[in-house]
This record gives C-alpha cells, sequence and structure tokens, in this order.
C-alpha cells in the first residue's frame, strides 16, 4: 500500500506581473510615448556606401593623382609653341651651293649666304648633290 503526503508551503515569493503585449503607433503621426512611458524612436538604417578611414584616403590619392595628371596635360598644351617649320629645297641636278645660296637670300651677298646655308646645314665643303635636301633658315 502507499501512501500520499501533501505538505503545505507557505508562498514566500510575490507572483510576478504578468507582461502584455503593447500597440506602439509608428509612421508620422506616432508620439513620443505610450501611455505616459516615454519610448526610443527606432533611428532608420542608414543607406548606402559608408566610407573607412582607409577608403577616405584612397579617394584623396586618387583625387591628387588626376588633379596632377591633369595638370601636366595642361601644361604641355600651354608649352612653349613647337618651333616654326624651317624652309628647306632639294638640289636639282647640276645646281651648286653658290646657285642655291643665292636664290634662297638674294639680298645676301653670295659668300654670305653660302655660309648661312654651310652652318644650317652643317656642311664642310662646297660640294652638294642632286636630290639632296638643305634647311633654308630665315
Amino acid at each position: 500500500m502507499s501512501a500520499v503526503t501533501q505538505w503545505e508551503i507557505p508562498a514566500t515569493v510575490p507572483p510576478r506581473p504578468r507582461r502584455r503585449l503593447r500597440s506602439v503607433p509608428t509612421g508620422a503621426g506616432a508620439t513620443a510615448s505610450v501611455a505616459g512611458v516615454p519610448q526610443r524612436r527606432a533611428v532608420p538604417a542608414q543607406i548606402g556606401v559608408r566610407l573607412t578611414a582607409r577608403g577616405r584616403r584612397l579617394l584623396v590619392a586618387a583625387a591628387v593623382v588626376i588633379l596632377c595628371l591633369s595638370g601636366a596635360f595642361v601644361a604641355r598644351a600651354w608649352a612653349a609653341p613647337s618651333a616654326p617649320a624651317v624652309p628647306s629645297v632639294t638640289v636639282q641636278p647640276g645646281q651648286t651651293l653658290s646657285e642655291v645660296a643665292h636664290r634662297a637670300y638674294p639680298q645676301l651677298t653670295t659668300g654670305d649666304a653660302v655660309t648661312k646655308v654651310q652652318q644650317a646645314n652643317s656642311l664642310n665643303s662646297l660640294q652638294v648633290h642632286a636630290g639632296q635636301r638643305l634647311s633654308l633658315p630665315r
């Protein structure tokens, strides 16, 4: 045979109040407190790209490189204009250096004209050949 014993223990722990779910208004018309209890507003999540310190340094470096390259291109564009083209003549069969020089510089004496053509073309003699190209600086 079995016996069941029941002891009555006095309850010293107060019963916990039941938590209840509350409806919280959202949107533009939401108030700052619900039933007198201040509520924290939810912060919307940030959408987009967040730059770290390394990313900012990379963007600054890229901007500096772009500015330097564009400055170099502008400097080249504004550089001294290229030297004007020096006129030249091709020696025809039977022509001499004196004839070419006198035709190119009629205002000078023949000796001065020949010297000018020799210096411009680095010639050591009076010999020229048919088809040779001589530059005639002004």
